[in-house]
């Protein structure tokens, strides 16, 4: 019986350590290329511009704005859920070859321009909440 147990365990192992082991390079290269998209960097610019844009030129609602985006929609929230997109819309296989071209200077000029691009839209972006709010009788671009 000891044996049998044994075996069954050991193929189990054997079936088991390629799917983990598969597992494991898609979780390498999700993370590899949130490093290499500067995902990061994207999601704290865009916070600070936010909290810029949406405080009126107001120091003490930006610091306060900066403290709720960093609560809500701060990397320590939002990095489980971008590794989650990341693994849900990118296989194993293209993955890798996204993230071959991110390590390449155009892809890291890409990266980095992207963050530029993004802070613009999230400019963009403010303007039209800081609208909206206004059209909704909300002074200075934040409810209270």
């Amino acid at each position: 019986m000891k044996r049998h147990k044994a075996l069954l365990t050991l193929s189990v192992m054997a079936l088991l350590g390629p799917l983990a082991h598969a597992q494991e390079s898609k979780y390498a290269l999700v993370n590899e290329h949130i490093k290499l998209s500067k995902s990061k960097e994207m999601i704290e610019a865009t916070n600070q511009t936010y909290a810029e844009k949406l405080s009126g030129g107001n120091a003490a609602l930006e610091k306060e704005l900066k403290t709720h985006f960093e609560s809500y929609m701060g990397w320590s929230v939002m990095e489980e859920a971008l590794f989650n997109v990341v693994s849900e819309t990118f296989t194993k296989e293209e993955l890798k070859t996204i993230n071959t071209m991110m390590k390449s200077p155009a892809g890291q000029l890409y990266a980095t321009k992207s963050i530029t691009m993004g802070v613009k839209l999230s400019e963009r972006i403010s303007e039209g909440l800081e609208n909206a709010y206004k059209m909704r009788g909300v002074n200075d671009g934040a409810t209270r």
